[in-house]
This record gives structure tokens, C-alpha cells and sequence, in this order.
């Protein structure tokens, strides 16, 4: 379950740093 969490995070991380 942390593996999707951590994925969706990532996902948004780097969106939020463009």
C-alpha cells in the first residue's frame, strides 16, 4: 500500500516542481 502512496506522491511532487 506505501508503494502506490509513494508513487502517487512522486507523481506529484514533480509536478509541483515544474
Amino acid at each position: 500500500m506505501t508503494g502506490i502512496h509513494f508513487f502517487t506522491t512522486n507523481k506529484i511532487w514533480k509536478h509541483l516542481r515544474m
